[in-house]
């Protein structure tokens, strides 16, 4: 059994001297007590990971791990589990923004991991929903090779674009024979039409294709916003 955790505190600017927050990666593997009752001891550990940074996402594939962690900047480790006794960081990348579900690709896209989170640069995020696509094939070299922010709705006024996918893992469907990605996105604004204000609310499911060789690209989309409009 593998796990990943952040200990110590997170951005506890209140208190004088907090506890750093680090993040680590447990491997855990049975055994029996003098009664022959199975329990789990702790059997490998990599640790100080991303001090002052917290754990936003993480992936276990086989002999592989993934973690993203986050403060202002994103990186994505890769871990070798390879040895359960002896896991290991094998590479680190730094990009804006966050991820935070990580998708392995399987097949003819093995290698690459598709991913949502937030989009920012290097002062933090700016909270609009982005896809990406990292290239893991070198493992010890993860790169970013393509991102994707989903743009809220035309016209002013717009709030931040967000997406259920963002922390519900059931909301994000890949469609591997085709390369589809499906994924809802809302926003909202609040306007005023002369007599009196109401939010407009918009709601769509959005498609993208994912092509290893040239990126991410929209497809197309889906909107749903009438079923929240209508009732103004």
């Amino acid at each position: 059994i593998r796990v990943a955790s952040t200990t110590g505190r997170w951005n506890r600017w209140w208190e004088e001297e907090p506890e750093p927050s680090v993040s680590h990666v447990y491997v855990l593997g049975e055994a029996l007590t003098e009664d022959n009752a199975v329990t789990l001891n702790v059997v490998g550990h990599v640790g100080d990971i991303a001090p002052t940074e917290r754990l936003w996402s993480s992936r276990f594939v086989g002999d592989e791990g993934y973690l993203v962690t986050f403060r202002n900047i994103d990186p994505l480790w890769t871990i070798d589990l390879s040895d359960p006794t002896n896991p290991q960081i094998k590479g680190e990348l730094e990009v804006p923004g966050v991820s935070t579900y990580i998708h392995p690709l399987k097949d003819e896209q093995e290698g690459f991991l598709l991913t949502i989170g937030y989009g920012g640069d290097n002062d933090g995020l700016d909270w609009n929903t982005q896809v990406s696509l990292f290239d893991v094939t070198n493992f010890s070299n993860p790169q970013l090779a393509s991102a994707m922010p989903m743009a809220m709705q035309e016209g002013d006024g717009w709030f931040y674009s967000w997406s259920e996918a963002n922390y519900e893992h059931k909301a994000f469907q890949y469609w591997a024979p085709k390369g589809l990605l499906a994924i809802p996105l809302s926003t909202y604004r609040w306007v005023n039409n002369g007599n009196d204000y109401y939010y407009e609310y918009s709601s769509r499911l959005e498609l993208i294709k994912v092509d290893v060789e040239n990126g991410l690209s929209n497809y197309g989309s889906i909107d749903h916003s009438h079923f929240f409009n209508d009732q103004n």
